[in-house]
């Protein structure tokens, strides 16, 4: 009886401990905002970091601690948001949403700029953000500088579902020892110019946000929702 007694209180135990593991499974993470960005020395992100976290259910996990981590030496310090309701740095908000600031430290000497990523972890999950710190502009030069093709003033326009032209962004080091380098894992945001403008404009897959690769070029191929009064486009980093 004895044993019996163990074995049912054992299976209970086992029962519990795999729902509680599959629980840990299903939570997800997902970047919004603030990936690929280039940050000047000492200056604060452009845009915040956030993440989602979300139940198995796909719903907002509000109150939790997200872990926020810079990876590589003297790139920077990240800077865990405290959300209304919270006393925790990086906790997430009402909408499941927990924000950073990274911001850049000087490069090391001799470098122009200083690559490296932050992570976002929680419950076994995490997601990756790229940044880049910049030093600072030397006699007004920046020490990075982006190119586009074609030049910012060429109007793209087309029938709605159409592609209208291919817009490419390169990224380049214009200062310092690493001159003339290229620069990857810069996300560019594809933007309309007109706020008026009845259109919408994405790259392929219908993204709206792109990222710089080894030779330092991000390419997307334009595409309009539908038709425009002014089909006007630009390419700016995040």
């Amino acid at each position: 009886m004895a044993c019996a007694t163990f074995v049912r209180r054992f299976a209970i135990w086992t029962a519990l401990l795999g729902s509680t593991v599959a629980n840990a499974q299903t939570v997800s993470l997902t970047k919004i905002a603030g990936d690929g960005q280039c940050v000047v020395q000492a200056v604060g992100v452009s845009s915040p970091l956030i993440v989602l976290v979300r139940d198995a259910n796909g719903n907002p996990v509000p109150n939790v601690k997200v872990t926020w981590t810079v990876n590589g030496t003297q790139l920077g310090i990240i800077d865990p948001a405290i959300p209304q309701g919270s006393t925790t740095p990086g906790t997430t908000d009402s909408k499941g949403q927990s924000t950073a600031t990274f911001i850049a430290e000087i490069p090391p000497i001799g470098d122009s700029i200083l690559q490296g990523t932050v992570t976002a972890s929680y419950s076994g999950q995490s997601v990756t953000f790229n940044v880049t710190s910049v030093g600072e502009a030397i006699i007004g030069v920046p020490n990075v500088q982006a190119f586009a093709t074609p030049l910012p003033t060429t109007i793209l326009s087309g029938a709605a579902g159409q592609e209208t032209g291919a817009v490419s962004v390169q990224f380049k080091i214009t200062g310092g020892q690493q001159n003339g380098a290229n620069v990857q894992n810069v996300a560019i945001a594809l933007t309309n110019d007109n706020s008026a403008a009845t259109s919408t404009v994405s790259c392929a897959g219908g993204n709206t946000q792109f990222s710089t690769s080894s030779n330092g070029i991000a390419t997307c191929q334009c595409s309009e929702a539908r038709l425009a009064k002014d089909p006007s486009r630009s390419a700016r980093p995040i």
